[in-house]
């Protein structure tokens, strides 16, 4: 019985192997036509691949990007007080940490539109009243010279970001520490140049085009009243940030009876992106699908014209015994045979175009996991689907009819 057994298995791997050579032979006899078809079904296979691996790395980089600027902050934004309510004011910012914990972090802004002038030229940006701890929260790290520190006071003293210095640089003499701008009517002394930092979407303000001043000082110089436009927390490092969010919100409603006010983390922003990377990789895979269409069509004219000149040879094989499902199985293994090299050749390239691209972009590349399996399913069944028709076609031949082919 094991014997049998073993027979019928050998004899179908030998019954493969001959279809399999046979399969070779005929579309080497096509080969300019099996070379287009190949190459239509491997740009079908490399967008779907290179276009999911795209939109991963995308989602990876912008992830990466809100962790760099911390999980752990919570940005609040003052609201719009309607009748009965108030902004929020230096009090209720300083009381935050009382709700969330000892270990937390809580330092407000304040921000005003001016006019600076340096070195002959001008600009319009912000100003930012600032405290010392925002350095810190926001990740703002001075290139020379300091940051606002407890001791500025009402002195006029001014820290400005990388952008605005370069903007206001004349005749390529950069700016140093000592020097003074002129903030509307004041004069400041400029106390410290920022780094170039990461543009936090969660945070209102520009820092890197932007000027800090201390906030006692933009409440006295600058057109500003002083209120309070928002604030950076930093919560516990075991806390939840959404659970978090919730009570400095309740907690910062209830004291300014104010139900505008927002308070927003990372790890809400980072939730949302996923969902929506999920969405922009099915789309990006649906645009490569398109291109796979093309190819299994290409699939398609090959095979058919394949049978055109094949008449009398499909007639000749039924004509000798040949069964209608051998017929068909001879046709599909063509069309799988040239999807699995089209799509094998394809994954390589679009992991190729993936990773050209996100090496220009300046990502760090990872392949996706769902990438190499999916566009080699996706090739093989759009190779299958678009094999059947010739193949049914060939099955159905007549033997009579097809032996009176020219």
């Amino acid at each position: 019985m094991m014997s049998r057994l073993r027979f019928n298995v050998l004899d179908r791997m030998a019954s493969m192997n001959i279809d399999l050579d046979e399969a070779i032979d005929n579309l080497r006899g096509v080969r300019h036509r099996t070379f287009l078809s190949l190459v239509g079904i491997a740009v079908g296979a490399a967008s779907v691949v290179a276009l999911i691996n795209i939109g991963e790395n995308a989602a990876s980089e912008s992830a990466r990007q809100f962790r760099s600027m911390g999980t752990d902050i919570l940005v609040v934004q003052n609201g719009i007080a309607m009748q009965g309510a108030r902004a929020m004011n230096l009090d209720d910012i300083q009381s935050i940490p009382r709700t969330i914990g000892p270990e937390a972090i809580a330092t407000p802004f304040s921000t005003a539109s001016v006019k600076v002038w340096l070195h002959g030229k001008s600009a319009d940006t912000t100003a930012v009243g600032v405290m010392p701890e925002l350095s810190e929260l926001a990740r703002l790290n001075p290139s020379s010279g300091r940051f606002i520190n407890a001791f500025d006071g009402h002195e006029t003293f001014a820290v400005i970001g990388r952008g605005l210095a370069d903007s206001l640089e004349a005749n390529s003499a950069p700016i140093r520490v000592g020097e003074k701008i002129r903030i509307d009517d004041y004069f400041f002394t400029i106390v410290g140049i920022l780094d170039e930092s990461a543009r936090n979407p969660l945070i209102p303000v520009d820092f890197n085009q932007s000027v800090m001043v201390s906030m006692k000082s933009i409440r006295r110089a600058l057109a500003s009243n002083g209120e309070i436009s928002g604030a950076l927390v930093k919560i516990p490092e075991h806390a939840d940030p959404v659970v978090v969010a919730a009570q400095v919100m309740d907690y910062l409603r209830g004291r300014a009876n104010n139900n505008g006010i927002q308070v927003q983390s990372a790890s809400q922003l980072l939730d949302g992106l996923r969902k929506q990377s999920r969405l922009f990789t099915l789309l990006l895979a649906g645009i490569g699908a398109i291109s796979l269409v093309v190819g299994g069509i290409g699939i398609m004219n090959v095979m058919l014209a394949g049978l055109a000149e094949r008449q009398r040879e499909i007639g000749v094989r039924m004509a000798i015994g040949a069964q209608r499902r051998d017929v068909l199985r001879m046709v599909l293994l063509e069309a799988a045979l040239l999807s699995f090299v089209g799509g094998g050749a394809g994954a390589l390239l679009g992991l190729v175009v993936a990773y050209l691209f996100t090496v220009i972009s300046g990502w760090g590349f990872s392949i996706s996991i769902f990438s190499l399996p999916t566009g080699l399913a996706m090739t093989l069944l759009v190779g299958l689907f678009f094999g059947i028709y010739p193949a049914l076609k060939a099955s159905q031949m007549s033997p009579i009819e097809a032996l009176r082919a020219e």
